[in-house]
């Protein structure tokens, strides 16, 4: 780190979990910033900058380094010292060293933290120091090679791991096990002193086989193109290669405007160019089970379920709750309306490693929506656990409002199905050994977004309407948060049919309070805000 004199941050301890630098003192400023130099939020990496008494006048007789590191302060008076370190706030106030911006690389239009890649590397157990650096093939391929010292491991098992906290374009090509890291006499790693590697022994490269197919050529032509990447064989991986999201979505309307037809989900699920291709030859071919059914038998529940259609319920006192998702955006404020009605109890069950856990994650989702208001509030209660795993409660339980799901639209089924619908049953089994209410929020998503291809169950234009008494009208649910939405309606409707007393409520798009412009922590992680 390349921190001017009387280095101005509190001593902390470093822990293979993090690279803290502590809090700024007294005789400090601290701005972290981006490319722009504005400011940037909270736990997002940027350049750490410090003003304050503790930053001197300049480099000795190094008038344009000098001029380069040391600017006027735009956030203040004086001089603004931009170190060079890579750094994020975290909530608590502390700051966490990233790396040095002169470690930053551009591969394949993606820009790529080295300091990043090796603090991830570091915190893998039996990892004592890790240093990775960019080298070029023959072909003038760049590749990500790190170096690292203490316990050999399997290469594959270091991707493994850190491949849980980086994106995939970030993992290393290869992984090479070190005695000792090579130093400058200072005592500094001397990156330009690391051995020489076998480029040929990249760990994600798989063998070239070139695409023969029409289709098969037309989607690496594809690829080709919205990766920047050249040549793309048979079996490369779309991610491997630096697709993400967004690149997803730009790679599948291409394909659309060449009248290739799939789904944004199925490059998650299929995404190199074979899998992608007997995909799409054999997609037409398969059943769609969610159209299977006695979808009829739910018309008497559904339409008991339109508001209006029901009588009004006398003004009854609800008594406690039970309360999922109140970490998020909708279930916070679903609890701030419970903690402020005639209620009873209101018992949030949020996961952690154990209670302590789960009561500082709910209280920091609070705090941020509401500051203090709640801090102590006698009538919440926290419930260590988690909807796709069995839980106790001992307690009274009248109402159960079950709206915690994830609400990202991209992924695995296999994800979306533990949480959204294992999830759901689980809290209806809850709710069916409480005696108690269940109100399931879904959302209007589960009307899909078309009709699916082949339309066969309903014929008049008046049927392929979608209303409040509506489950499956045709439509399209290939996106796995619909389907899995869908499936979950199955399942509370089946409840209701057993006699379970329940509501089910279609929530639309979510956007920002109105009363202040606040919108979801997690907005980051959610490619639409749909409920």
């Amino acid at each position: 780190m390349d921190l001017p004199r009387r280095l101005c941050v509190t001593n902390a301890c470093v822990t293979n979990v993090d690279i803290s630098l502590g809090r700024p003192t007294s005789n400090a400023q601290i701005y972290i910033v981006d490319q722009y130099r504005k400011l940037v939020p909270i736990s997002v990496t940027g350049e750490l900058c410090i003003a304050g008494d503790c930053v001197g006048a300049g480099y000795l007789n190094r008038p344009e380094l000098t001029a380069q590191k040391f600017i006027d302060n735009p956030f203040g008076t004086g001089k603004l010292y931009k170190t060079g370190d890579l750094a994020y706030w975290r909530e608590d106030g502390n700051i966490s060293y990233v790396g040095r911006n002169d470690f930053q690389v551009k591969i394949r239009g993606l820009r790529i933290e080295l300091g990043e890649i090796e603090n991830a590397i570091s915190m893998v157990e039996g990892v004592s120091q890790a240093v990775v650096v960019v080298r070029k093939d023959e072909t003038g391929r760049q590749l990500i090679c790190a170096f690292y010292t203490g316990k050999e491991l399997e290469a594959k098992e270091i991707r493994n791991e850190i491949g849980k906290t980086l994106p995939k374009y970030m993992l290393p090509h290869i992984v090479t096990h070190l005695d000792e890291m090579p130093l400058t006499a200072s005592g500094k790693t001397n990156r330009k002193a690391l051995p020489e590697v076998d480029l040929s022994s990249i760990v994600t490269q798989a063998e070239y086989v070139r695409p023969t197919g029409k289709i098969e050529k037309n989607l690496a032509k594809l690829m080709e193109e919205v990766l920047e990447y050249s040549p793309v064989g048979l079996l490369d991986d779309f991610f491997d290669l630096g697709g993400d999201s967004l690149k997803a979505i730009e790679f599948v309307s291409k394909a659309h405007s060449e009248r290739i037809y799939f789904e944004l989900q199925a490059v998650f699920d299929n995404p190199t160019v074979q899998t992608l291709t007997e995909h799409i030859q054999k997609k037409d071919k398969e059943e769609v089970v969610w159209r299977t059914g006695d979808f009829e038998s739910y018309n008497e529940i559904l339409n008991q379920n339109v508001i209006g259609s029901a009588p009004v319920p006398k003004e009854t006192r609800i008594g406690n709750v039970l309360l999922t998702g109140a970490t998020g955006f909708l279930g916070a404020h679903i609890l701030n309306e419970l903690l402020n009605e005639e209620c009873g109890n209101v018992y949030c069950l949020v996961r952690g490693e154990n209670e302590s856990e789960s009561c500082n994650r709910l209280n920091s989702v609070l705090r941020h929506y509401f500051g203090n208001k709640y801090d102590g509030c006698p009538k919440l209660k926290v419930v260590c656990g988690d909807i796709e795993e069995q839980f106790a409660l001992d307690a009274q339980i009248d109402m159960v409002i079950h709206s915690a799901a994830s609400v990202k639209h991209y992924g695995s089924y296999k994800y979306f199905y533990g949480i959204n619908v294992v999830g759901t049953k689980n809290m209806l089994t809850f709710a069916k050994e409480k005696n108690a209410r269940f109100l399931y929020i879904s959302t209007i998503s589960v009307s899909g977004n078309t009709f699916a291809d082949s339309f066969d169950v309903y014929v008049s234009e008046e049927e392929k309407h979608f209303y409040e008494s509506s489950l499956f009208i045709g439509q399209d649910l290939r996106n796995v948060y619909a389907r899995s939405k869908f499936e979950a309606e199955r399942a509370v409707l089946d409840a209701m049919k057993e006699g379970l007393r329940a509501n089910i409520c279609r929530m639309g798009n979510l956007t920002n309070r109105a009363s202040d412009g606040v919108f979801s922590q997690i907005i980051n992680q959610m490619l639409l805000s749909n409920a």
